[in-house]
């Protein structure tokens, strides 16, 4: 019963994935408001149907994924302000597991180290203010 509990998750969330990367609207024969290699359009490329548009993991199919997607935004916040470029590198290109096991794409056998550092400057920007980040 559980094998059969988890394949059905499973299978949902696979079907969830193709819908959202069907709809999303950057597809190739979309039009977009971003050059299509900067950070922002390659992060709603590759990063927003998992992640949302506004960064913060709250999409439909992240509720069917065996790992939530952490909130994007508060990366720095976790830090005390710091904004750890070099880790977010390693984390999209493979080199660091992001949320314990692999779940996440690993992004450095796709993307560029052009593209992957446009992506966290891209998040880099997205970050929510702090106290620590007012100073």
């Amino acid at each position: 019963m559980r094998d059969s509990g988890r394949s059905l998750r499973r299978l949902l969330g696979l079907a969830a994935c193709a819908v959202a990367l069907a709809a999303n609207p950057l597809r190739a024969d979309a039009a977009s408001d971003h050059p299509p290699s900067s950070g922002a359009a390659l992060y709603e490329r590759h990063c927003s149907s998992c992640h949302g548009a506004d960064g913060t993991g709250r999409t439909p199919l992240s509720m069917l994924l065996r790992t939530p997607p952490p909130d994007l935004t508060l990366i720095a916040a976790r830090r005390d302000g710091w904004f750890p470029d070099g880790v977010i590198r390693q984390i999209l290109d493979g080199r660091m597991p992001a949320h314990g096991a692999r779940d996440m794409p690993v992004w450095g056998r796709v993307l560029s180290h052009e593209e992957l550092v446009a992506i966290t400057d891209h998040l880099r920007s997205m970050q929510q203010k702090t106290a620590a980040s007012r100073k």
